[in-house]
């Protein structure tokens, strides 16, 4: 019986172990991967702080392109490029988002933004330009990956194409393109295969520089839904005899008051529902 029972308290023990090293293992995947993630998302939305701050000057962007060259020391080749397929899967997902959100925007407001109407006639030639760069980036091929640093795990040519479109601003030539890579291979020459990556690379980068535009869409349009919700109710409430202009001072959110956005569309919609134009006058 003392057998059986010490035989029993290892049996737990032992259970206890295998169950605790596997709870260690577990947490530390989702450590890992929420760690990826996060380096991915950072990098990912560098391209759009850096449009922000534009540099329009030809040298200064070659001489940015050589002390990238120089920062990606030491490099390491492998046959798989994750990152890139991360990068693909969160725009994917992004620009169908898009299409949820452009689909329940009101066709009155979408149709009075230039840049919303683009994006939603637009949308197939972004969806195409994804499932292309899925099908051709994800094929297995021996690249050189940033073993240091901020880019630690990501091809160099990927860095490399997303620092040419973040310093011209997307506004892409052949000649500006071959001119930076030409810079970058003095001081780091790129394989064959590194090569034949960059016009894929090209339209990914540009992809993402859109979807990461479309949020401003977004808010304006979101602007001017709340604008439309003011006007229906502030014209339920006036009265023929009152100053309109008035009314919309006084009652307008005080977070909208600075936006130009707003305020036009207040105005063109008290237009369209035939307000006099001279009541509009403050």
């Amino acid at each position: 019986m003392k057998w059986f029972m010490e035989t029993f308290n290892l049996f737990g023990e032992v259970i206890v172990l295998i169950y605790a090293i596997v709870v260690a293992i577990i947490i530390s995947v989702i450590i890992y991967f929420a760690y990826r993630y996060r380096r991915s998302n950072n990098i990912c939305n560098s391209l759009e702080l850096i449009i922000k701050n534009k540099t329009t000057n030809l040298h200064s962007c070659e001489e940015n392109i050589k002390n990238l060259a120089r920062s990606q020391m030491p490099l390491v080749k492998r046959n798989y490029n994750s990152e890139i397929r991360n990068i693909i899967t969160r725009a994917d997902k992004k620009l169908k988002k898009i299409r949820i959100q452009l689909e329940s925007a009101p066709p009155h407001i979408v149709s009075l933004i230039p840049a919303a109407r683009w994006l939603f006639d637009n949308y197939y030639i972004l969806y195409r330009e994804i499932k292309k760069d899925e099908k051709s980036l994800s094929t297995g091929r021996k690249i050189y990956i940033i073993k240091k640093g901020k880019y630690k795990g990501f091809p160099r040519v990927f860095v490399l194409v997303n620092e040419i479109v973040s310093n011209l601003s997307s506004h892409l030539s052949k000649k500006y393109i071959d001119s930076m890579i030409d810079c970058y291979q003095d001081i780091s020459p790129l394989t064959s295969a590194e090569i034949n990556l960059i016009p894929d690379l090209i339209g990914l980068c540009l992809v993402q520089g859109i979807i990461n535009v479309a949020d401003d869409i977004f808010d304006v349009i979101k602007t001017k839904k709340s604008a439309d919700v003011y006007v229906q109710k502030i014209m339920a409430e006036i009265k023929e005899e009152e100053e309109i202009s008035e009314k919309i001072c006084s009652h307008i959110n005080p977070r909208y008051f600075n936006s130009n956005t707003y305020i036009s569309h207040i105005l063109y919609s008290l237009k369209i529902v035939a307000v006099d134009e001279m009541k509009l006058n403050t």
